[in-house]
């Protein structure tokens, strides 16, 4: 369950969120519309820890996330322009966050193969480029 209550963001004195308040059940998804410059993108990293939100919290299960660390929330964002390396493979795509934080070898190609395998990769388009 995420739970945001009375978010407000401002960037120097211009308020980009003000009082963002919403649930979203286990199990739900959620489509967040607007023009540009309306605050999706803030709203996301808010979400993600990237940013921190000049009032407000954020609760995941009933646990305040407001303040955490983003490798610590486990919330993740695909951005609308992908941002992949195009030199390295699709494999190394996936493994390279996992990598980073330091994840073991035998333990980061396990989660690895079974993202592929989620993702229905053969062995072939693992090896590919972006």
């Amino acid at each position: 369950m995420l739970e945001v209550r009375n978010l407000f963001t401002h960037y120097d004195r211009f308020a980009v969120l003000h009082d963002v308040s919403f649930d979203l059940p286990i199990g739900r998804f959620l489509g967040i519309v607007g023009r540009n410059g309306v605050g999706k993108t803030t709203l996301l990293k808010l979400l993600g820890g990237y940013l921190k939100p000049s009032e407000g919290s954020i609760y995941l299960n009933s646990t305040n996330i407001t303040s955490m660390d983003p490798g610590i929330r486990n919330i993740g964002m695909v951005f609308q322009n992908y941002a992949l390396f195009p030199h390295l493979s699709v494999k190394k795509n996936i493994s390279f966050p996992l990598e980073i934080r330091r994840i073991s070898k035998i333990e980061c190609e396990k989660k690895v193969n079974s993202i592929c395998e989620i993702m229905g990769l053969s062995s072939n388009e693992m090896e590919r480029q972006p």
